[in-house]
């Protein structure tokens, strides 16, 4: 039967698909097995009932007692071994090795594996549908999330399955579609325009700005002249783009504001054409743009029908840095599966987002901007939906957004207006993935952010004191936070809470059957225990003889 089923998960050959889809539809519950990965369930289930009948055996045909403690200590051993990763919480986190999974992935995969930090959350593009197929050694490969089986590091999959759905589906759909807009984009209907001057109604300068190239801004006769563009925060200006009406200018300055000076970015001097376009050699963070022209031969004035101001999305950036989303790995290589085509995806107009290293069948970017999965916070930001969270995120900066918590306005804030200090000295580490250790030097109340999703479970002791669960809340539309208002020298520790009780559990599992073959075995035991101290007696005398001797003839 281990072989059948063993046969079976191996998709033996490419129409073997065929014979799951014929499977599923004629036999009840078998839609659940309609894939060769599905059938390794079985083999498990074979494997469990000949290990635990070749135990059995074992035991029964051993006629030394000893022999059959140490069949009976084999079995205990194995179980324990097999049920570690469970009570570790690492039983997802499996590390890439085409031997063992029977499919061949590139080396690819296995050296970008090495590259991901388990400090940093990883997210995979493109988005993805619930079944992806491969097909890297022939023969394809159909699976539902597959991604614990191929990265040992915590990654960022999709939505969820057909059957559960991510907690954070709203949260990973705008997270999926802000990936789309990755691109440079035209802001300048964002912001405020105002001019020197008009030459008559109807001609005034939002009409420049509102994406209707039919409609214009013209000034009054004469020069200078100027046209601004303010925004209510900074934004990261890339290029701008003038769509003239006859009326162009044939010498001007484009300039931006820094704060407290105007800064020529880009000066143009005998200009004669209607559509120009200017790159900035450099993202510039800027409220204001503003072109001063100086010089318009042809009608002594300066008319625009379309002034284009484009800008990097950097807000995005930091929004995914403040969900510690700090690398992204794109896969090429789909046969069926992604939502959209990996051209989509921008990457080279964001400056925040630094290629790493590029293969034929994947590429790794990583994200300047990302919180680590467990960061300390002094400061909070408060937000009401996940479009609310990004324009927050978007109006701040990075050192700001680094220390800080963002907080729904709308759930109760367990926090509330405690003076926040950042403490000192602050390390973390990974125990398991269901267990992390912090240490730090606090001087004042501050607040401890596990980019973990949120759950009452995640529990918290100082110096061995556990935090109250009112002091647990939900941050940064999905991570869990407390509020740690002890000073000093502080250990804390972060537990899922079910993992212990799953740990206890297995302890359970184990020494209750130890304990049932003792008591079954008492006898045979007391007598194996009989034969062991008589051993040791016999071995302490004749040490005692040996002793005596050596007296003996020494004296």
């Amino acid at each position: 039967t281990a072989m059948l089923f063993l046969v079976l998960t191996s998709a033996f050959s490419p129409l073997s698909s065929n014979l799951y889809l014929e499977l599923a539809k004629y036999i009840p519950f078998m839609i659940a097995f309609r894939e060769s990965a599905q059938w390794s369930f079985f083999v498990i289930l074979s494997y469990s009932l000949l290990i635990g009948f070749t135990f059995s055996t074992l035991y029964h045909r051993v006629r030394n007692k000893v022999l059959q403690v140490f069949v009976l200590s084999l079995a205990i051993m194995i179980f324990f071994s097999s049920s570690y990763p469970l009570m570790t919480g690492d039983v997802a986190r499996n590390w890439l090795n085409s031997n063992v999974k029977g499919y061949f992935f590139p080396d690819s995969y296995v050296k970008l594996n090495t590259m991901l930090s388990n400090q940093y959350w990883t997210l995979l593009l493109p988005q993805r549908y619930t079944y992806v197929s491969y097909n890297f050694s022939g023969v394809p490969l159909n699976s539902g999330n597959p991604y614990p089986l191929i990265f040992s590091k915590p990654v960022i999959s999709g939505l969820g399955t057909e059957y559960v759905q991510s907690e954070n589906l709203d949260l990973l759909n705008r997270v999926y579609g802000l990936m789309l807009t990755n691109g440079y984009r035209n802001v300048a209907p964002e912001g405020k325009a105002s001019a020197s001057s008009v030459e008559k109604e109807g001609l005034i300068p939002t009409r420049a700005i509102d994406g209707d190239n039919n409609t214009r801004w013209a000034s009054e006769k004469g020069m200078p002249q100027w046209f601004e563009i303010e925004w209510s925060y900074a934004r990261e200006l890339t290029k701008i783009r003038i769509v003239f009406e006859a009326a162009y200018a044939n010498d001007y300055a484009i300039e931006t504001w820094n704060g407290s000076n105007w800064a020529t970015q880009i000066e143009v001097e005998n200009n004669t054409s209607l559509e120009n376009e200017y790159v900035f050699s450099r993202s510039i963070p800027a409220t204001k743009l503003r072109i001063e022209f100086t010089k318009a031969l042809r009608f002594n004035q300066t008319s625009i029908w379309e002034l284009e101001v484009f800008a990097q999305n950097g807000g995005l950036s930091r929004f995914l840095g403040t969900l510690g989303i700090k690398h992204f790995v794109l896969e090429k290589d789909f046969m069926s599966g992604a939502a959209y085509d990996i051209s989509q995806l921008k990457f080279n107009e964001n400056d925040n987002f630094v290629l790493i290293k590029e293969w034929d069948e994947i590429s790794l970017y990583n994200n300047t901007n990302a919180l680590q999965k467990i960061s300390i916070a002094d400061n909070i930001l408060s937000y009401t939906t996940l479009d609310d969270m990004f324009q927050t995120v978007q109006e701040s900066t990075w050192e700001t957004l680094q220390h800080s918590v963002l907080l729904n306005a709308t759930s109760p804030n367990t926090i509330g207006n405690n003076a926040l200090v950042s403490p000192e000295n602050f390390v973390w580490r990974e125990l398991s993935p269901t267990g992390y250790e912090v240490h730090v030097e606090s001087k004042g109340s501050f607040v401890l952010v596990l980019l973990e999703s949120y759950d009452e479970h995640w529990k918290v002791s100082v110096n061995g004191n556990q935090i109250k669960e009112k002091n647990h809340q939900e941050a940064n539309a999905f991570a869990n936070c407390w509020l740690i208002d002890q000073t000093g020298d502080l250990t804390i520790s972060i537990q899922y809470e079910t993992q212990s009780l799953f740990l206890l559990s297995a302890v359970a599992s184990l020494a209750l059957p130890a304990l049932l073959l003792a008591f079954l075995n008492r006898k045979d035991l007391k007598k194996i225990s009989n034969l062991i101290r008589s051993k040791l007696k016999f071995i302490k005398a004749k040490l005692k003889q040996k002793m005596r001797m050596r007296q003996q003839t020494t004296g």
